[in-house]
C-alpha cells in the first residue's frame, strides 16, 4: 500500500516537473531580449513591472548599516560613492526611482508597496532574466503546494479512498494547466494568491478566524478585488476574521516604512491610490476582460437611458459589481442558516469556492490569469462529485466547464471560427458551470 502510494506520488511529481520545466524554458525564451542594446532584460510583461517596482523601492534610498546600533541609516548622497553607484545599476544612471508610474496606458504597477517589498530580493538581481527564472521556481513550488495541500486537506477532513485522492490531484492539475501557463507567461502573482487561499481554507474549516484574517490580509495585498468578501463575513458575523484582516492589512502596508521611513511610505500609498484610480478605469473596457459584469455593462451601455444616467461607464461597472456581489452574499448568508451542524465543515467547501467564483465573475475586471484560483472550487467540485450518488450530471457539467474554460480560446480551437467568436467570455461562462457543479454536488453529498 505504502509502496503503491509512493509510486503514484513519484509519477505525479515527474509529470509535474517535466511540464513545468518545459513551460518555464519556453516562456523564458519568448520574453528574454537577445539584442545587444537590451541584453539580459525581458520584454514588457507583468513580471517586468513587478521587478521594476521592487528594484526602484530598494534603490530609492540606499541604506548602509550602522554596526554599533545595528539599525539602518539612509544615504541620500549615495551617488557620490562609486561602490554604491554600481549596486544601483542600471536605474541609478537615470535617477528614476518611481515605484508607481502613471505615464503609461498599460503595465501599471497596481500592487501595494508591501508587494514591492516582498519582491525586493528579486529586485536586487540586475539581470532580469535570472530574476525571472527564480520567480518561475517560486511559482512552480507554490502551484505544486496548492495542489498537494488541497488534496491532503480534503482527505484529512472527509477521508477518501486512494482512487479518489489521485482523481482530485490529477484533475486539479490538468484542468488548471491553462491558467498556470498564463501565469508563467506573464510572471503573474495569482498562483501565490491561490496558494494563500488554500491556506485560508485549511484555517477556515478549523474556525481559526484570526489566522484567516491574516491570510486574507495577505491576499488583499496582491489582489484587492477580493475585498468585497469581507461584506459576506460581516453578514455571517465573523468579527474576529474581519478585525484581524483590517489590522493585518494595515500592518503589511506599513512594513516598508522600516526601510524608507513613514513619510516616504505615505507618499507611496498616495501614489498607489492614484494609480488605482487611473489604471482600473483604463482597463475596464478592455475586450480581454473576462468579468460577467463587463459583458452585462456592454449590453446596458447600448441603451441610451442607461448610458445617459451614468456620467462614466466605470460607475455602471462598479454599481453592477457591488449589487451582484451583495445579492449573492445575502443569498449565501441566508442559506447558511439552514445548514445543519454536522454538515458545517462540508458547507465551507461550498462557501469559499462560491465566494472565489463570484469575486472573479462579478469583479469589474477579471483577467485569464486570475482564474488560477479556481483550483479551490475545482477540488471541491470533484470531491462532491466522487461522493455523490448522481455522478453523471456532475461529470457532464464539469466536462462543459473544462471545454469552455480550459480548451476554447487556446491553440486547440483557434482554427474554428465559430468558437473563436466567443471572444474571451468562454472562461467566465465555464466558471458558471463550475459554480453549478459545486452547489449541486454539495446538495447531493449531504442527502
Amino acid at each position: 500500500m505504502i509502496k503503491k502510494l509512493a509510486i503514484n506520488i513519484f509519477i505525479f511529481l515527474i509529470v509535474f516537473i517535466i511540464i513545468t520545466i518545459i513551460a518555464d524554458l519556453y516562456y523564458y525564451n519568448r520574453v528574454i531580449q537577445k539584442d545587444s542594446a537590451n541584453k539580459n532584460q525581458i520584454c514588457y510583461s507583468d513580471f517586468r513591472v513587478l521587478w521594476f517596482a521592487a528594484y526602484n523601492l530598494r534603490h530609492h534610498i540606499l541604506k548602509v548599516w550602522n554596526q554599533p546600533k545595528g539599525r539602518p541609516t539612509f544615504r541620500p548622497f549615495w551617488f557620490l560613492d562609486s561602490k554604491l553607484r554600481k549596486q544601483a545599476y542600471p536605474i541609478a544612471r537615470t535617477g528614476e526611482y518611481t515605484v508607481y508610474k502613471n505615464d503609461k496606458k498599460y503595465y501599471h504597477y497596481r500592487y501595494t508597496p508591501f508587494v514591492a517589498f516582498f519582491m525586493m530580493p528579486l529586485g536586487k538581481i540586475s539581470h532580469q532574466g535570472h530574476a525571472l527564472l527564480i520567480w518561475y521556481i517560486i511559482l512552480n513550488i507554490a502551484f505544486l503546494s496548492t495542489l498537494l495541500l488541497m488534496r491532503k486537506q480534503i482527505n484529512t477532513d472527509f477521508g477518501l479512498n486512494r482512487e479518489h485522492r489521485y482523481l482530485i490531484l490529477w484533475s486539479s492539475f490538468l484542468v488548471s494547466l491553462r491558467f498556470y501557463l498564463m501565469n508563467i507567461s506573464l510572471g503573474q502573482t495569482d498562483i501565490i494568491v491561490a496558494f494563500l487561499f488554500v491556506l485560508f481554507l485549511m484555517a477556515y474549516v478549523r474556525n481559526k478566524e484570526i489566522l484567516c484574517g491574516i491570510l486574507f490580509a495577505l491576499i488583499l495585498q496582491f489582489k484587492l478585488f477580493f475585498l468585497p468578501m469581507l461584506a459576506y463575513f460581516l453578514f455571517i458575523g465573523k468579527r474576529k476574521l474581519i478585525l484581524s484582516t483590517i489590522i493585518g492589512f494595515v500592518c503589511f502596508l506599513f512594513i516598508p516604512a522600516y526601510m524608507i521611513g513613514i513619510e516616504k511610505l505615505m507618499l507611496l500609498l498616495r501614489d498607489w491610490i492614484e494609480i488605482l484610480s487611473i489604471s482600473i478605469s483604463s482597463q475596464i473596457l478592455n475586450a480581454k476582460n473576462q468579468s460577467i459584469v463587463y459583458a452585462m455593462s456592454n449590453l446596458l451601455l447600448k441603451t441610451d437611458c442607461i448610458k445617459n444616467f451614468f456620467t462614466s461607464p466605470k460607475y455602471l461597472f462598479y454599481f453592477l459589481s457591488m449589487g451582484l456581489l451583495l445579492f449573492s452574499y445575502a443569498i449565501m448568508a441566508r442559506f447558511r442558516k439552514s445548514v445543519k451542524s454536522d454538515n458545517e465543515k462540508k458547507y465551507k467547501y461550498l462557501e469559499l469556492p462560491i465566494l472565489i467564483i463570484t469575486s472573479l465573475l462579478f469583479s469589474p475586471i477579471a483577467w485569464e490569469a486570475h482564474f488560477i484560483t479556481l483550483i479551490i472550487p475545482l477540488g471541491a467540485a470533484i470531491f462532491f462529485t466522487v461522493t455523490s450518488v448522481k455522478r453523471g450530471v456532475l461529470y457532464s457539467v464539469l466536462g462543459v466547464f473544462f471545454i469552455l474554460s480550459c480548451v476554447v480560446g487556446t491553440d486547440l480551437t483557434k482554427f474554428i471560427p465559430c468558437i473563436n467568436e466567443l471572444n474571451f467570455m468562454n472562461i467566465a461562462v465555464g466558471a458558471l458551470f463550475l459554480a453549478f457543479a459545486v452547489i449541486y454536488g454539495y446538495k447531493q453529498s449531504v442527502k
